[in-house]
């Protein structure tokens, strides 16, 4: 017969346990989507589908919002935060701006052909929102599967 403390002890290892599990399954998660956001971005140059499909790339911001939510997520509990859910929609939106600025930026000191110029307050802003997309995708999933 297991006693009180006994049970107790047991109790807080299997939770250790399944925390752990979520814990990685989360940092797997915001891997796996930053290998397919990374995997759709090379196969775009690849191909020079930014050429012949400009519209193309949001498919790659969808996933690099929720790659970058979901890796927000992952510190946000690692880190013991609370509000992670903002700090995950938030976070990601100042990530993209930060992104798009940065594409500016490079634009300016660095030549670029014709059709991969971007317009920040065009292209950069439809950017940001398709990434902010991910990340409301991406919490209301996790949310969806944690109750």
């Amino acid at each position: 017969m297991v006693n009180k403390k006994e049970h107790q002890i047991l109790k807080e290892k299997l939770d250790q346990v399944i925390n752990s599990c979520q814990e990685r399954s989360l940092f797997s998660t915001a891997l796996l989507f930053w290998i397919i956001a990374l995997v759709i971005e090379v196969t775009l140059r690849i191909f020079d589908l930014y050429k012949t499909v400009p519209e193309v790339d949001l498919l790659s911001h969808l996933f690099a919002g929720i790659a970058i939510a979901a890796s927000l997520f992952w510190l946000s509990e690692k880190w013991k935060w609370t509000h992670y859910r903002g700090i995950a929609i938030v976070g990601t939106i100042i990530i993209s701006l930060l992104w798009e600025l940065a594409e500016s930026l490079q634009e300016i000191l660095f030549y670029n052909p014709p059709h991969l110029l971007d317009f920040f307050i065009w292209d950069g802003f439809v950017d940001v929102i398709i990434a902010f997309v991910g990340a409301i995708i991406f919490v209301l999933v996790r949310k969806k599967n944690k109750t």
